[in-house]
């Protein structure tokens, strides 16, 4: 499949997690606020990556996907590990004080380890799906993030259509995976079947994972 073809096909694909979203809570509280918050930052940088990729700003789109990676994990450890006293610390309003002790709260991988260790059975195909991504492709995109080797060898050298293509499925993924978490906040069950089933409608512009075809 041409990028220009799977980005067509991605814009679609995000059109319908849009489409099909809600801003309900299933319950009113600061730990399903702060979740939800995460996944629309998660899809927000979902769309501006493909974006900077139409108009072909690869040094400037990739490291979108690094960031979206962070939300959608912070997303789920917020639900399903974060501690009442975390989750005070993550949501306080900004001031010197607060920054400071948000500043305490762990980091991606001390998040991963709590998520594989603490988070629910059903949960745990997400988990290790985005442990999968955290061990092949983190430590690429944090050289886009940092101006590093890779940013700088791809923008002297070219980008393969493989490389791309692969960061646009794994992008589309971290948005399934952040529009589905915004369904169980919401409790809606439906809705989480409805996103459930869709993979499999957009296999061709996601990547290969059977654990998370439910």
């Amino acid at each position: 499949m041409e990028l220009g073809e799977l980005l067509d096909r991605s814009d679609e694909f995000q059109d319908l997690l849009i489409r099909t979203s809600t801003d309900a809570l299933f319950e009113e509280s600061e730990r399903y606020r702060l979740s939800r918050s995460a996944c629309d930052l998660a899809m927000q940088h979902a769309l501006s990556f493909k974006l900077l990729l139409a108009d072909e700003l690869f040094a400037s789109a990739i490291p979108l996907v690094r960031l979206q990676y962070d939300l959608v994990v912070r997303a789920f450890w917020i639900f399903y590990v974060a501690t009442d006293n975390q989750i005070g610390k993550l949501g306080a309003d900004l001031s010197n004080s607060a920054i400071k002790r948000a500043d305490r709260l762990p980091g991606l991988s001390e998040m991963m380890k709590q998520l594989e260790s603490d988070a629910p059975k059903n949960a745990q195909p997400v988990v290790a799906h985005l442990l999968e991504f955290k061990e092949y492709s983190w430590k690429p995109l944090s050289s886009f993030v940092h101006g590093g080797i890779h940013a700088i060898n791809r923008h002297r050298n070219g980008y393969s259509i493989e490389i791309v293509s692969d960061l646009v499925k794994n992008s589309n993924a971290l948005n399934h995976l952040a529009a589905r978490l915004a369904a169980v906040l919401a409790g809606d069950k439906t809705l989480l079947a409805m996103l459930n089933a869709c993979w499999r409608d957009y296999i061709d512009c996601l990547p290969i994972d059977k654990r998370l075809m439910v």
